[in-house]
């Protein structure tokens, strides 16, 4: 018997549980703080939700669920987002999409996200939170924009 045999079995049964193991985390995320989110996300956006279809157009797994959303403020990101009225998410678990909590009857969400060619785009792991819910705190660090939200926030350390 081949004593190198055991070892090869073992060997790929360990690289197969390694990288399932990486699949299965590709969308964990810690919840996002809004300063980290401003600072990280290229688009921070105030939008009420309204409804959502699904781009059935797309191969089944790259399909997205599309948001519409009335936009009140643009926080970060290019000015004409204004005028955006879809919010684009991966339909798919697998490719980290975002699923909306609240209502979509017009609550006012705070989220980050990303924009590609006039497309606005958010993800699981993206911040998204209720605009009533925001603290103070909160609403300040977002009226101060620019490159004051993240002056602060160095090696990943939260200012106060």
């Amino acid at each position: 018997m081949d004593p190198t045999k055991p070892h090869g079995f073992f060997l790929a049964s360990f690289l197969v549980l390694v990288l399932l193991g990486d699949l299965t985390e590709a969308c964990s995320c810690k919840p996002a703080n809004l300063r980290a989110a401003c600072c990280r996300s290229p688009v921070v956006m105030r939008a009420k939700f309204m409804s959502i279809s699904r781009d059935s157009d797309l191969d089944p797994y790259l399909r997205q669920n599309i948001y519409r959303i009335i936009p009140t403020k643009v926080y970060k990101g290019p000015k004409k987002l204004i005028l955006q009225e879809s919010l684009y998410t991966p339909s798919s678990d697998a490719y980290c999409g975002y699923k909306h909590r609240g209502p979509l009857k017009g609550e006012e969400y705070v989220f980050s996200g990303s924009s590609f060619e006039n497309r606005v785009s958010i993800l699981r792991c993206s911040f998204a939170k209720p605009w009533n819910q925001l603290t103070s705190a909160e609403k300040k660090i977002l009226n101060h924009g620019g490159d004051e939200i993240c002056s602060c926030y160095l090696d990943g350390l939260r200012c106060q």
